[in-house]
């Protein structure tokens, strides 16, 4: 048997597609901003759309958490071609909060598992 979700979603209540078009855009732009300042910034541009608004666009398009709006910016820039900006890189760059707790944990890590991980090599 097949599962329905009873749950079916209201169209109506969905923000206009420029909106969410520029939210996206924002999103993957610069992917460190959070969803207040992704609505300040859109405010400014003179589209009105609330941080709640924001977090429901982006949960639509899998796009929540920073990881996977920096993944996103990462296959857009490759299918693309386009050249990254300077915040853009040191959001790439910027170590991961799992990595830098796995060196608190464990100081004692083998050379292999260092050597995979370049932030641990580098120490």
């Amino acid at each position: 048997m097949r599962e329905i979700s009873r749950k079916k979603p209201i169209i109506r209540n969905r923000v206009p597609e420029h909106v969410e078009r520029a939210v996206i855009e924002l999103a993957i732009e610069n992917p460190a901003l959070g969803q207040l300042r992704v609505a300040q910034e859109l405010l400014q541009r003179g589209i009105v759309v609330s941080s709640g608004g924001v977090r429901s666009i982006w949960l639509r398009n899998e796009l929540e958490t920073m990881k996977k709006r920096l993944k996103a910016l990462e296959t857009r820039s490759a299918q693309e071609g386009f050249v990254l900006t300077e915040a853009q890189i040191v959001a790439l760059e910027k170590p991961s909060h799992n990595v830098k707790r796995l060196v608190r944990l464990r100081p004692t890590i083998p050379a292999i598992l260092a050597a995979r991980i370049p932030i641990l090599s580098a120490q």
